[in-house]
C-alpha cells in the first residue's frame, strides 16, 4: 500500500481536483504521459523510508525553519517514474522554480529551487501535482560537535569512539557519542545479572541502586564479588553504566543509567533460581543484561527451563507497568566450535535481544557465533579488549582497578544494554517490542562485502553473523524520538504438522514439508519446533524458507553426536516486516553419512503485527489509524459518513466521533446534507443547535430564528410569543388557561390533591366547584371527597350529626342512639349495632378457644364448651373431633391398651397388640385392624411354648403441670404386672424439693411451700425387677388474687342463656370445692376406675376406659378453667349449660 498518505490534506484534496500542471492542461497531455511504471518512497529501504517520512511531516517544523527554504526534494509517483529532467525542468519553470539535479542516491527523486519563499505556495503548488508521491523541504541544520567525555581512558575505549586508535577502523563502533548530546540513561535502571558488582568501586558507586540488588548466591542484598574471579559482573557494569565525564577511569555506554547487581551465576542454581532473579523487581527495573548462558565448548542444544521462559514472558508482558522488560542475552562465544546460538535456548527467545560480537575494524570477533536469532551486533574485542572497570584492587582480570583486557559478546551484551538505556531516556514509553523494531531499523550495515549479508522481503539486509547489523545509538535515538508504538501482536501458530519421513542420508535434497500461511500480517519472529529422531543430529541442516524467499539457516552441520531433535525451539528475526501471507517450507538435510534419521514433526509460530497499508482504503495508513484509534479495517470508524482520512486530514472533524460539535447531527449530514458546520453546533448563532433546529423545531439551521417576548422560546413553540409568562418552559396553573403550550388546559393537576380530600384538584375546579385547597369546603366535618364519592351528599352544603356519635345521617341506622352506628361494636343483644345489617353476626365467626369451631356453632350444634379447646379432655380438641377424627367431642376417646391407637382407630383397644401398625399375624384375629384376617399368611410351625415370666408395666402417671403454694397438688401412679403375680408393688415419689413420699397406694398428695418450676419423680419398686421410673414437671404459683368465677355474677335471669358464663356459676347455690381438690378428686376417680378395668380384663371384658401406654405421664392435664370476663352491661349473651363441662 502507498505509504505516503501521512501527508495531511494537501495531497488528499489533490486527488479530488482538476489535473491542471503548468499554465494549461495542454501542457500536461504534452509533456506527461503516464505508463505502468513503479516507483515511489514505498519502494525505498524501510530505513531510508522512515527517515523520508519524519522529514516530509511539514507539522514537524517551526516557522522559523520554514521561513529561508527554497529548495525541496520531491519522489515520483508510480506510472510517472520514466519522467525525464528536461519535461521536469519546464513544469518547474511554470511554477517559478528550477530544477537543480537529482537527489543524491535516492531513486526517482529530484531537488527542486523556487525563486521565492513563499512556503505555503510551495508545498500547494508540490502537493497538487498527481505525478509526485512525497516531498520535503530542505531544511538548513546547524549541526553540533558530540559530546566526549573527560574521563581519562576515554581514548582507549574505542567500542564507544574508534578514531582508528591501535589500528581499528574509524567510526567502527557503537557510536554513543552520536546520542550523548541530548541522553545519557537518566532515570533508566539496568539490572547486571552475573558473578557479582563491585559497587564499591569509584566509577560505578554514584549509579549503584542498592535497594534492588541481590545475591542470590549468598541470599542477601550485597552482590560484592565473593572471589577474586568473579570480576565478569563488575567489568560488564562498566561497559553498560560507569559513570561518563567524572574526570576518572572509563564511561559506560549509558553513563548515568542506574546500575543493579543481581548475582546469579558466581554459583550453581536451578531453574527456579533463574526465573527469580530474571524477574527480580520488574517494575522498578528496565533492563536486565546477560553475559552468560549454556557453554560455549558444548554444542549441543540447551534450553532454559519451563520458569525461565515463563519468567521470560511475564516480563515481556507485564514489566514495567506493562511496557515490558528489556532482556539483553550475549548469543554466545562457541564459534570456534562450530555453536551456533540458535542451540542456546536463553539466546534464541523471543522476549530477548540476542548480541553478537565484531571487533574494531567493524568483522565478525573470532568467537562470535551466528544465528537467525541474532538481532544485532555490538562492538567488542577480537583485535583489541575492552577498556572498562575491574573489580578494586588485584582481584578481577588485572592487578588493578581496571582492565583493558574485556570482551566477548559478555561485553558487546551490556553495551547493547547501555543504548537501549539511552532510547529508553528518550522515550520512556516504548515497549520491548518497540525496542527490537529500533534497533531492527536503526543497526547500521558493517563489512558490506561479506556474503552472508541478504535482503529480505521487507528490504532489510540481514545477515546469520551481525544480525541486522552494528547497533547505532544516535540512529536509535533519533527514531526513538518520533517512534509510534507498534500495533498489538498478533500471532499466527499452524499447530503440530506431522511430517513422519526418512531424512535421506548424505545428500542435498533432503526432505521438505510446507504451509501455506493465508493470514496476512507484519512478521516480527518466527518460531519453529522441530522434533526428529536421529544418532547424529549434527549431521542434520534445517533451513527455513519464507515467502518472500528469505532463507533462515535455523542448525547447520557441525560435530554434535548426540541423538534426536526433541521438540527443539529455533528461531529466527530474518524475516521482519515481510509478509506473513503464502508458502513457508522447511527444509531438512542429512549432511554426513553412516546415521540415518525420522522427522517426525514440525510447528511454526508467527509473531508480529499488522501490515501498515491501507486496507479499508479511507486515506489512513494502519499506523496512522492505530495512532489516532481508528479502525484500519473500517473505513469509517464513527460511522458519521465520512471517511477517516477525510476527517483526520480535511474536515478536522473527529475521526472516533461521529458528532463532533455536539449538536445532534452526524458529523457527515452536516457537511453532504445540511451544509451546516460540523465544528459548530451552531451555525447561524440563533441560539439553537443545529441538530435542533433540524430534528426538532424543523426550522432552517441557517436562518436566525427570532423570540419576540425573549422567553426564551423562539415562534414556533411559543403559543403566546408576546407574553412571556406563557411558554413551553412555563408551569400549568389551574386557571383556565394553557400556560405551556402544550395544547392542554390546566393538565397536570387531573392526578394532584392538594388538599389530600380523595378529589383531584382538576375535578373540583371544573367539576364541583368546591375548594381544591381546602379538604371541607362547607366545614361540616365531612371532607369533600367523602361527601362526593362515598356519601353522595352535596359538599356545599352543612351535614348533621343528632346523636354526636360520628356517623351522619345518611348512614346511622339510629340516628337517636349514640351506641348504634357503623362500625360500633356487635353486641349479643338481638340488634344490629354496626349499621351493617346483620345482628350479633359477631360471634357467629369467632373462635374463643380457637378450636376450629365457631363459638355459636359450639353452644348451639354440638354442646361444646366454647372457652375450652377440649370439652371431654380426651387430648384431642373438639375441631378435630367435629372436623377430622368425626369423633363425639363430648366422649372421652382414648387409648385404652396403651399401644398408641386410640379407640375410633382401634378394632380392639383393649389388647396392645391388635392395631392399625401391628403385622397380621396367624391367629384367626385381624391384628393390623384392615378388615381382613390372616391375610397373606400360611400356618405357622407352632413354636415350643416357653413359661412367661411376669414383668413389671408402669400403666400411667398423672402430675399436674401446675399448682398453687401451700394448695395441696394431687398426683397418681398405676403400675401393674404382665402376669399375674403374688409380688407386691410400691410406688416412691421424690417431688423435686425434698420432698419424698413411698407408698403402695397409686395417689400421693404433696404441699409446696414456694412458687418454681420443680421435676417429680416416680419409680415403681418390686422384689424381682429392676425399678421403673418416669418424670414429669409442675409449676407452682402464688395463689392468684381473684379465683373465684365473678364476672357474670349481675347477669339478669333472663339472661342466663348467655354463653360467657358457662362453668362460673355450676349451678346457683353449688359446692365451692378448690382447684387442687378437684384435681386430686380427678386423679383418685381415675385410680379407682383403672383398678376396675383390671379387675375387668381379668375376666377378659372389655376395659371400661383408656389408659396412657406404658411410661406415657399426663403432664400437659389442663388446669382448672378460671373464666375472666369483664362484665358487659346491656349485653345479652346465651347460657351455657355447666353439664357440658369436663
Amino acid at each position: 500500500m502507498k505509504s505516503h498518505y501521512f501527508l495531511f490534506g494537501l495531497i488528499f484534496i489533490s486527488v479530488l481536483s482538476p489535473f491542471v500542471i503548468g499554465s494549461t492542461s495542454a501542457q500536461k497531455e504534452l509533456i506527461f504521459k503516464s505508463d505502468e511504471s513503479e516507483c515511489g518512497i514505498e519502494y525505498f529501504s524501510p530505513a531510508i523510508w522512515a527517515s523520508y517520512t519524519r522529514v516530509a511531516d511539514l507539522q514537524s517544523y517551526t516557522n522559523e525553519e520554514l521561513k529561508s527554504v527554497s529548495e525541496w526534494v520531491f519522489t515520483l509517483s508510480s506510472g510517472y517514474c520514466t519522467l525525464d529532467m528536461n519535461s521536469l525542468s519546464i513544469w518547474a519553470n511554470g511554477i517559478d522554480a528550477e530544477l537543480i539535479s537529482m537527489a543524491g542516491k535516492l531513486d526517482q527523486s529530484w531537488i527542486i529551487k523556487f525563486h521565492h519563499n513563499d512556503f505555503d505556495k510551495a508545498s500547494l503548488d508540490l502537493s497538487n501535482e498527481e505525478f509526485i508521491d512525497a516531498f520535503y523541504p530542505l531544511v538548513p541544520k546547524q549541526q553540533e560537535k558530540k559530546f566526549i567525555p573527560n574521563d581519562p581512558n576515554f581514548d582507549e575505549q574505542w567500542h564507544l569512539q574508534n578514531t582508528g586508535q591501535d589500528g581499528g577502523t574509524s567510526g567502527e563502533d557503537a557510536n554513543v557519542t552520536g546520542a550523548w548530546n541530548s541522553v545519557s540513561g537518566t532515570g533508566v535502571t539496568i539490572a547486571i545479572v552475573d558473578d557479582g558488582l563491585d559497587h564499591a568501586h569509584p566509577d560505578l558507586n554514584g549509579n549503584y541502586l542498592p535497594a534492588h540488588s541481590w545475591d542470590y548466591c549468598d541470599g542477601d542484598s550485597d552482590p560484592t564479588p565473593g572471589s577474586s574471579g568473579d570480576g565478569h559482573g563488575t567489568s560488564a557494569a562498566g561497559v553498560a553504566a560507569a559513570i561518563g565525564n567524572n574526570g576518572i577511569g572509563v564511561s559506560g555506554g549509558a553513563l548515568d543509567a542506574n546500575l543493579v547487581g543481581l548475582t546469579l551465576i558466581a554459583c550453581g542454581n536451578s531453574d527456579s533460581t533463574e526465573a527469580s532473579a530474571l524477574g527480580h523487581d520488574k517494575q522498578d527495573i528496565d533492563i536486565y543484561s546477560n553475559s552468560w548462558g549454556p557453554s560455549d565448548s558444548v554444542i549441543y542444544p540447551d534450553d532454559a527451563g519451563p520458569l525461565m521462559h515463563a519468567e521470560f514472558e511475564d516480563d515481556a508482558l507485564n514489566g514495567r507497568g506493562g511496557l515490558g522488560n528489556i532482556i539483553t542475552w550475549a548469543a554466545g562465544n562457541g564459534l570456534a566450535s562450530n555453536d551456533d546460538s540458535n542451540l542456546d535456548g536463553y539466546a534464541n527467545s523471543r522476549f530477548t535481544i540476542a548480541v553478537t560480537a565484531v571487533h574494531d575494524q567493524g568483522s565478525q570477533s573470532w568467537y562470535a557465533e551466528p544465528g537467525a536469532n541474532i538481532l544485532v551486533a555490538a562492538p567488542s574485542d577480537g583485535r583489541d579488549g575492552i577498556y572498562t572497570t575491574d573489580i578494586e584492587g588485584n582481584w578481577g582480570y588485572s592487578n588493578g582497578d581496571y582492565t583493558d583486557d574485556f570482551g566477548g559478546t559478555s561485553s558487546a551484551t551490556p553495551l547493547v544494554s547501555g543504548v537501549i538505556a539511552l532510547i529508553l531516556e528518550t522515550n520512556p514509553s516504548l515497549t520491548w517490542r518497540d525496542i527490537q523494531h529500533i534497533l531492527v531499523q536503526s543497526s547500521r550495515q558493517n563489512d558490506a562485502s561479506d556474503s552472508g549479508w541478504n535482503t529480505n522481503g521487507a528490504g532489510y539486509d540481514v545477515s546469520h553473523k551481525y544480525g541486522f547489523g552494528v547497533i547505532d545509538a544516535g540512529a536509535a535515538v533519533a527514531i526513538a524520538s518520533s517512534w509510534n508504538t507498534v500495533g498489538a501482536e498478533t500471532i499466527v501458530d499452524t499447530g503440530v504438522l506431522s511430517v513422519n519421513g526418512n531424512i535421506p542420508d548424505n545428500t542435498n535434497n533432503g526432505l521438505t514439508d510446507s504451509i501455506t500461511i493465508s493470514d496476512s500480517i507484519s512478521v516480527e519472529t518466527v518460531e519453529v519446533i522441530f522434533d526428529a529422531d536421529h544418532n547424529s543430529r549434527g549431521d542434520l541442516e534445517v533451513t527455513l524458507v519464507s515467502p518472500s524467499g528469505t532463507e533462515s539457516y535455523l542448525a547447520n552441520e557441525r560435530s554434535d553426536n548426540g541423538n534426536n531433535y526433541n521438540n527443539w525451539r529455533f528461531s529466527t528475526v530474518h524475516n521482519w516486516d515481510e509478509d506473513s501471507a503464502g508458502t513457508w517450507t522447511l527444509n531438512v538435510r542429512d549432511k554426513d553419512s553412516g546415521t540415518t534419521g525420522t522427522w517426525n514433526n514440525w510447528r511454526m509460530t508467527i509473531y508480529g503485527s499488522e501490515l501498515d497499508g491501507d486496507p479499508d482504503l479511507d486515506g489512513l495508513l494502519t499506523s496512522e489509524e492505530l495512532s489516532n484509534g481508528t479502525d484500519p479495517n473500517d473505513p469509517d470508524t464513527d460511522d458519521d459518513g465520512l471517511l477517516d482520512g477525510v476527517e483526520v486530514f480535511t474536515t478536522g472533524t473527529d475521526p472516533l466521533l461521529n458528532d463532533t460539535d455536539g449538536d445532534w447531527l452526524l458529523d457527515g449530514d452536516e457537511i453532504l446534507i445540511y451544509g451546516t458546520d460540523p465544528l459548530d453546533i451552531d451555525t447561524d448563532l440563533d441560539g439553537l443547535n443545529d441538530g435542533y433546529e433540524i430534528t426538532v423545531s424543523y426550522s432552517d439551521p441557517l436562518v436566525f430564528d427570532a423570540d419576540n417576548d425573549a422567553d426564551g422560546w423562539y415562534w414556533f413553540w411559543d403559543c403566546n410569543d408576546n407574553n412571556s409568562l406563557i411558554n413551553p418552559a412555563t408551569p400549568e396553573f389551574l386557571n383556565g388557561i394553557d400556560d405551556n403550550c402544550n395544547d392542554e388546559i390546566d393538565e397536570g393537576f387531573n392526578n394532584t390533591d392538594t388538599d389530600l380530600d380523595g378529589l383531584t384538584d382538576w375535578d373540583e375546579y371544573h367539576t364541583y366547584g368546591t375548594n381544591y385547597t381546602n379538604p371541607d369546603t362547607e366545614g361540616d366535618g365531612l371532607t369533600d371527597g367523602d361527601e362526593i364519592l362515598n356519601w353522595s351528599s352535596d359538599p356545599l352544603y352543612f351535614d348533621q350529626d343528632s346523636d354526636m356519635d360520628g356517623a351522619y345521617w345518611f348512614v346511622d341506622c339510629n340516628e337517636s342512639d349514640s351506641m348504634i352506628y357503623p362500625n360500633a361494636p356487635e353486641r349479643i343483644n338481638g340488634i344490629d349495632d354496626d349499621c351493617d345489617g346483620f345482628i350479633d353476626e359477631d360471634f357467629v365467626g369467632m373462635d374463643t378457644d380457637a378450636d376450629g369451631l365457631y363459638d355459636l356453632t359450639e353452644v348451639m350444634q354440638y354442646g361444646t364448651d366454647p372457652l375450652l379447646m377440649d370439652t371431654d379432655g380426651d387430648g384431642l380438641t373438639d375441631g378435630e373431633e367435629v372436623l377430622t377424627t368425626y369423633t363425639d367431642p363430648l366422649v372421652g376417646n382414648y387409648d385404652y391398651d396403651g399401644d398408641g391407637f386410640r379407640d375410633y382407630l382401634d378394632c380392639d383397644d383393649g389388647n396392645i397388640s391388635i392395631n392399625p401398625a401391628q403385622p397380621e399375624r396367624w391367629n384367626q384375629i385381624d391384628d393390623n385392624c384392615n378388615g381382613y384376617i390372616d391375610e397373606g399368611l400360611s400356618p405357622p410351625e407352632e413354636p415350643p411354648e416357653e413359661e412367661p415370666q411376669p414383668v413389671i408395666e408402669l400403666v400411667f402417671v398423672t402430675i399436674p403441670s401446675t399448682g398453687f403454694v401451700d394448695n395441696e397438688a394431687s398426683f397418681a401412679a398405676y403400675a401393674k404386672w404382665s402376669l399375674e403375680s403374688e409380688e407386691s408393688i410400691s410406688y416412691e415419689w421424690s417431688f423435686g424439693d425434698d420432698g419424698i413420699g413411698e407408698t403402695t397406694d397409686p395417689s400421693e398428695f404433696h404441699t409446696y411451700t414456694e412458687s418454681g418450676t420443680f421435676t417429680v419423680e416416680v419409680c415403681v419398686i418390686t422384689v424381682s425387677n429392676d425399678p421403673v421410673c418416669d418424670s414429669g414437671t409442675i409449676v407452682i404459683s402464688e395463689v392468684p388474687v381473684e379465683t373465684i368465677f365473678e364476672n357474670n355474677t349481675n347477669i339478669e335471669n333472663d339472661d342466663l342463656d348467655d354463653v360467657s358464663q358457662k362453668g362460673t356459676d355450676a349451678e346457683a347455690g353449688g359446692i365451692e370445692i378448690s382447684t387442687n381438690s378437684l384435681v386430686g378428686l380427678g386423679a383418685l376417680s381415675c385410680i379407682i376406675l383403672v383398678i376396675g378395668i383390671m379387675i375387668g380384663r381379668g375376666r377378659n371384658g372389655p376395659p371400661p376406659l383408656s389408659l396412657p401406654s406404658s411410661g406415657e405421664y399426663i403432664s400437659n392435664a389442663p388446669p382448672p378453667q378460671i373464666n375472666r370476663y369483664e362484665a358487659q352491661p346491656n349485653q345479652q349473651i346465651p347460657r351455657f349449660d355447666s353439664s357440658m363441662l369436663k
